[in-house]
């Protein structure tokens, strides 16, 4: 395996800015996530499609990521559980790319 300087490397800086409003857009969505759950997954849905339409492996890479985490537990989570950890997973990711992406912007 690489070491991280190789595989992480050439990752444009984040400024504190930028994580903060992402980190505040995770909280936001776990809350949206209580109160109106098809409305997440809407949205969730929405920008993977966006995703694989405009970057297919990156959004496998994205789906593969999450799919893998939630097999080693599918056996111990209710559906309901199992949808729920799903779309907090897939934000998540979903949010460091878009943090990534505001962070190349930051850098033109």
């Amino acid at each position: 395996m690489s070491s991280p300087s190789a595989r992480y490397g050439r990752l444009p800086r984040v400024s504190s800015r930028a994580t903060d409003r992402v980190l505040s857009e995770v909280s936001a969505f776990a809350g949206f996530l209580e109160h109106d759950p098809e409305e997440a997954e809407r949205l969730v849905r929405e920008d993977l499609e966006w995703l694989k339409e405009n970057n297919p492996y990156l959004a496998a890479a994205v789906r593969a990521s999450v799919d893998s985490a939630l097999d080693l537990f599918a056996d111990r989570l209710s559906h309901a559980d199992w949808v729920r950890l799903e779309l907090l997973l897939l934000k998540g990711v979903l949010l460091v790319l878009q943090l990534l992406n505001e962070a190349v912007g930051e850098s033109l």
